[in-house]
């Protein structure tokens, strides 16, 4: 999948989700009175915590468009039940802290009906048990953790548990490719982690090694020791587990040190 295929499935899981928030909404409004009643101009606000700045504002960015886009639309259109829809946006750089208290601010300054957030499976594991708490609905566009399935009530995602991918992967790998053999290199991070270890054992549990484990965190650029201590194992396939930048790079650090496997990755890449 190229860079603009990306993207624009990333605008697209946007808007997909904003009317999801706006379904929800419109279940809960109160129905129309028979005999109106007068009443002051009403707004629905919705919170959005996303990754706008930062190494993954390119996907910040592209919710937002795709967000803005259903807004107009549904503005346009005259709003739910004739009540405008207000997107109150904060920026968490895809870090928990600052995830945290973006949500904590929209849920008790702002007074938002409903949130999207948690476009990074950290991000959410971060702020899903605080919308537990004060049973307000989250939902996801790309959150992936299998842990974060254990939070039922306010926390949706539309993206499928790693649970999924990482089984899938693994079989396809043992199955179809015939491999029997696979390492992995994973960004540290609760996908990363969570997306490794399913892979791992329903990998093994098939049959299959997994000769080496070796991590890096988001942001760097310098994956050299773990590319060399790969090699020393050099296995027949590597299973790479992490976001555009960082896998741009160790591609390229892989094929300046001479490490050829077979590469398996995610979905988004």
């Amino acid at each position: 999948m190229g860079k603009r295929e990306i993207i624009t499935a990333i605008a697209v899981a946007g808007i997909v989700i904003f009317g999801l928030i706006i379904l929800l909404i419109a279940r809960l409004q109160p129905p129309e009175p028979v005999t109106p009643t007068p009443q002051g101009p009403k707004v629905i606000k919705i919170g959005a915590i996303l990754q706008l700045t930062g190494d993954m504002a390119i996907f910040g960015e592209s919710f937002k468009k795709g967000i803005d886009m259903a807004v107009e639309v549904i503005n346009t259109a005259g709003g739910i039940q004739g009540r405008k829809v207000k997107i109150i946006y904060e920026d968490d750089a895809a870090k928990a802290k600052l995830a945290v208290s973006a949500f904590r601010k929209l849920i008790t300054q702002d007074k938002v009906q409903a949130v999207i957030a948690g476009g990074m499976s950290s991000t959410a594991m971060s702020i899903a048990p605080i919308a537990e708490e004060n049973k307000v609905v989250i939902i996801s566009p790309t959150a992936s953790a299998p842990a974060l399935s254990e939070f039922k009530d306010y926390f949706f995602r539309i993206q499928a548990s790693d649970n999924y991918e990482g089984r899938v992967m693994a079989e396809f790998a043992y199955k179809e490719l015939g491999a029997r053999e696979v390492g992995i290199f994973y960004v540290n991070n609760d996908w990363g982690r969570g997306l490794a270890e399913v892979f791992k054992d329903r990998f093994t549990m098939l049959g299959g090694k997994v000769p080496i484990m070796e991590s890096h965190e988001l942001g760097d650029t310098d994956f050299k020791t773990q590319i060399t201590k790969i090699k020393t194992v050099n296995p027949e396939n590597l299973y790479l587990i992490g976001y555009l930048q960082e896998m741009s790079i160790i591609l390229r650090q892989m094929r300046e040190l001479g490490l050829k496997p077979r590469i398996l990755s995610t979905y988004g890449f």
